[in-house]
């Protein structure tokens, strides 16, 4: 799907020299970094499910290596 976008003279001279260096198109590059960013925007979405569920595989450690000790 073709999109028009306003950018920057600046961001656009980065764009076209990474691109360049990786060998691939202007547009390439540019969906694959956005492709990138979605990535890692649900990745950090998802951050507060995986310390609490982090957090609970911890604390069920602790417990079992209380009831482990109590046994001796």
């Amino acid at each position: 799907m073709r999109i028009n976008i306003n950018i920057s003279e600046d961001l656009l001279n980065q764009i076209d020299e990474k691109a360049k260096a990786l060998f691939i198109s202007r547009s390439a590059y540019i969906a694959t970094a956005l492709s990138q960013k979605l990535q890692n925007d649900k990745l950090m979405d998802s951050m507060p499910e995986m310390l609490q569920t982090m957090k609970s595989a911890v604390e069920l450690e602790k417990t079992k290596r209380v009831s482990s000790d109590s046994e001796w």
